[in-house]
């Protein structure tokens, strides 16, 4: 008996089809049962106005720090560099650069303490 190479490359993509649309309907299902499902998914919409809310109030908060706690805060948190590298960049010692962060993040949290 023998058997062509031909029909088992057929065969095998024919498998490997099947497969791929058993997986593809596992994963539906499970998407489904997880929205379906969830108790945050109820919450959405509120969460999406709390979070929006929150945005803002930050984005706020943020415009009225000093310009220097303001440009290490950022440098920081939203570029991920470290404070010796800010101090590089900003031509001040690293211990600066700390006290900077810190009176920033002690304004935020004053300004956002009603929201939390």
């Amino acid at each position: 008996m023998t058997i062509s190479l031909k029909s088992i490359l057929l065969k095998t993509i024919q498998n490997k089809c099947i497969d791929w649309h058993r997986h593809k309907k596992i994963i539906n299902n499970h998407s489904t049962f997880i929205i379906d499902n969830s108790p945050l998914y109820e919450y959405d919409i509120d969460n999406y106005i709390l979070r929006s809310e929150l945005e803002g109030r930050i984005e706020k908060a943020m415009a009225n720090l000093p310009e220097k706690f303001k440009e290490a805060f950022e440098m920081n948190r939203f570029e991920g560099l470290k404070y010796q590298e800010i101090a590089t960049k900003l031509n001040v010692s690293v211990r600066t650069v700390e006290v900077r962060i810190s009176k920033a993040l002690e304004l935020l949290r004053k300004s956002l303490i009603d929201f939390l």
